[in-house]
């Protein structure tokens, strides 16, 4: 039935897990289930195939790229999971958390540039993260962009007057 058909991309802005939630197949559903429980099990090999299946199965989908970023991180790949993890952050879309645990692993990593785009996306949806604030104006000054520095100093101000 038409009703049933999967959304086209251009409508899926309110939340791309929803949209997805509705149009995962079961089959790849019980995939993706068996590959979490195969990280779990710490049997990343296995987990790994099962989970680049999925992903070519499903490419819009966020979980598959986030359990990938997990396997990477734990065998020490920090620049490789943080790709992953920017893969599934950008389906995901509205997690200002997971925004800002991006910017930290990005500047663990030295992708000081990373870290602030990701901090950008973090302030968009929580403008007044003061933590996140000073993290950005500080980034900037690392890079000797000390303008944006300035106006994100600014910024700060503004939210916390009492703290100058």
């Amino acid at each position: 039935a038409a009703s049933q058909a999967p959304r086209p991309p251009s409508t899926e802005g309110r939340s791309a897990l929803v949209a997805m939630s509705v149009t995962v197949p079961p089959e790849v559903q019980r995939q993706l289930g068996e590959a979490t429980m195969l990280y779990a099990y710490r049997d990343f090999q296995k987990a790994m195939a099962m989970l680049l299946e999925v992903v070519r199965l499903c490419p819009r989908l966020p979980h598959p790229y986030e359990t990938l970023g997990l396997i990477y991180e734990e065998e020490g790949h920090k620049k490789k999971a943080l790709q992953l993890y920017l893969m599934a952050a950008n389906l995901s879309r509205r997690d200002a958390a997971q925004w800002r645990r991006l910017a930290v692993l990005a500047t663990e990593v030295g992708e000081a540039e990373q870290a602030l785009f990701c901090l950008g996306k973090t302030l968009a949806l929580t403008p007044d993260d003061v933590d996140s604030l000073w993290e950005q104006a500080r980034l900037h000054t690392q890079l000797g962009q000390h303008r944006k520095a300035a106006a994100g100093l600014a910024s700060l101000l503004q939210h916390r007057p009492h703290d100058a």
